[in-house]
């Protein structure tokens, strides 16, 4: 199954490091998108610059983006943290809402994982570095995930339509198989639901039709593959299920309100210009 969750972390890989913190204060970094941050034998509170204090326990996870924050914890210990160069379409869908500091106590689940994320860091065995990676990959999606589920009301309705027995299998259709001459016939056959059911509910959970919901899904996949790929428009057009570059072209400026090939170039501008 594929959501937008899942397609954000499929191609991003952390940057990982330790950093060795001691009481009192201490800047970490936070330039990237998303940025994971685990703690360790400390236990403080973390701030950013529009963030009021947010506690964060001895094995507290906590994800960030978009700028510095500020650790303050009562004793030394050490913080393990990635950033995730992420962005796009889809990385807007699934960070729209959240807050600037998203914390997961420490609980069975992510006890264990931060459990080995520090025993790799004290053992500094051959090839620690790909397991921390691939253990905050676990821990960024354990914490991102929990945020919501437990937010329902604050963040955009996909987060939590998976669970819905109609709409949660249309949805892992339409992001496994966004390319798919979908109809809502069709859709609602895969999923054993009638047409007007299958419509019906995602008016109920997602506030929109099936169709409208493909359509902005395609959308998103089209612009991050505008402007991450150098795949040609009709290439892009037919990834997503449009049979020439011309219906996609038009389906692209009514949402986005740009052609495809100025939307390429305005991102292909801002990626070369040098951050300040």
């Amino acid at each position: 199954m594929s959501d937008a969750l899942a397609t954000l972390f499929a191609e991003a890989c952390p940057v990982a490091c330790a950093v060795d913190i001691g009481a009192g204060a201490t800047v970490l970094p936070g330039d990237e998108a998303l940025r994971v941050h685990v703690v360790f034998d400390a236990s403080g509170i973390v701030t950013t610059g529009a963030t009021s204090a947010v506690p964060v326990a001895p094995g507290g996870v906590f994800v960030t983006g978009g700028e510095p924050v500020t650790l303050t914890v009562n004793s030394p210990g050490f913080v393990v943290t990635g950033g995730y160069e992420v962005g796009g379409s889809v990385c807007d869908r699934v960070l729209r809402g959240m807050p600037e500091v998203v914390v997961a106590e420490p609980d069975q689940h992510t006890a264990g994982l931060t459990s080995m994320l520090g025993a790799e860091v004290r053992a500094g065995r051959a090839g620690h570095q790909a397991v921390m990676i691939r253990l905050l990959d676990l821990l960024a999606v354990t914490t991102i995930r929990r945020w919501l589920e437990h937010n329902p009301d604050s963040t955009v309705s996909w987060a939590t339509a998976h669970t819905d027995p109609v709409v949660g299998p249309a949805l892992s259709l339409l992001h496994d198989q966004p390319g798919a001459p979908w109809t809502v016939d069709v859709l609602a056959r895969r999923v054993g639901s009638s047409r007007s059911a299958l419509s019906r509910r995602f008016a109920v959970v997602l506030g929109e039709s099936p169709m409208g919901y493909l359509t902005c899904w395609r959308m998103c996949l089209s612009a991050d593959l505008l402007a991450k790929t150098d795949l040609p428009i009709d290439a892009v057009a037919r990834r997503v299920g449009y049979a020439n570059a011309y219906g996609f072209s038009a389906a692209f400026h009514r949402h986005h309100g740009v052609r495809p090939g100025h939307y390429r170039r305005t991102a292909a501008s801002a990626a070369e210009a040098p951050r300040r």
